[in-house]
């Protein structure tokens, strides 16, 4: 029966000669109306020709479009289709299918991974940052303190935080300040 067109079915195209039906391939997909197979939308994959389908959660469409890949480390896909960073105070759960904020002592500045805050830190609200506990001072905005002359060093060979010396009243985070009766006189950090 010459000059009868039939249609290719679905995930098939026609030949260049026109006198057959050849896969789409990998990545692109045809479903009954299109003329020529078509590259998979963005966050989608076909690995059949015939429709573009999200990955599972954890996963996105790799750069062919034509199968699924794990999120790299940091990362999670709630719908599969594609990986991101999760909000700052938060990682990717265990299977990297969502965001769980972070807890105990631990902060994410970048919402990659969740870390404890370093010896005498706490995290903020937002988990976002550490900062000196109660009972803590900047020792690297305040330098080593002396109270009367005698060192007292509280651990500040690591981090930043050092324990409260006896002549500082560091009662209030973020507001350290010498007990009353106390001042700095000389050499920095020395108080009498």
């Amino acid at each position: 029966q010459i000059g009868i067109c039939i249609f290719c079915p679905a995930g098939k195209t026609s030949t260049e000669d026109r006198t057959g039906c050849t896969p789409c391939e990998p990545g692109t997909y045809r479903a009954g109306e299109e003329p020529t197979c078509e590259q998979c939308p963005d966050g989608t994959h076909s690995s059949d020709g015939v429709e573009c389908v999200a990955c599972q959660p954890g996963t996105s469409p790799n750069d062919a479009r034509d199968g699924c890949v794990a999120c790299d480390t940091g990362e999670h896909s709630t719908s599969g289709l594609e990986c991101s960073v999760c909000p700052p105070g938060q990682q990717p759960n265990e299977f990297q299918t969502a965001c769980e904020r972070c807890i105990g002592n631990a902060f994410s500045p970048d919402g990659r991974e969740c870390r404890d805050c370093p010896a005498r830190n706490s995290p903020n609200a937002e988990r976002t940052e550490c900062f000196c506990q109660a009972d803590t001072y900047n020792a690297k905005e305040l330098g080593q303190v002396n109270c009367r002359g005698a060192a007292f060093s509280g651990g500040m060979t690591n981090d930043e935080c050092a324990v409260c010396a006896a002549c500082m009243d560091c009662s209030v985070v973020g507001e350290t300040k010498l007990r009353s009766g106390w001042a700095f006189f000389g050499a920095a950090g020395e108080a009498y």
